[in-house]
């Protein structure tokens, strides 16, 4: 059986809500890393260039991440001793 909206709405709203409050004490105790910073940023700003630029800058983290993560996953069970690189290539 699925679970209805609101019950899972009860378990992410709650740490949603804890988050927010430890990023507005990080911002007014003036602790927040730049994420932190970028995302109020994002948050608090109306440009719409900013905002295209900050969900970009989390979509190429979010998929080099996974990028790396299934190429990992994938060259884990072969029997490879040494990897190579050229260091004479410009994109190394």
């Amino acid at each position: 059986m699925e679970e209805s909206a609101t019950a899972k709405t009860q378990k992410w709203l709650p740490a949603l809500v804890h988050k927010l409050e430890i990023m507005k004490l990080q911002l007014d105790t003036q602790t927040a890393t730049e994420e932190t910073l970028d995302f109020n940023k994002f948050i608090t700003e109306n440009d719409p260039d900013n905002k295209a630029l900050f969900l970009k800058n989390i979509a190429e983290k979010y998929f080099i991440e996974r990028i790396l993560i299934d190429y990992l996953s994938d060259v884990k069970d072969l029997n490879i001793s040494k990897i190579a690189f050229n260091y004479q290539s410009p994109i190394v």
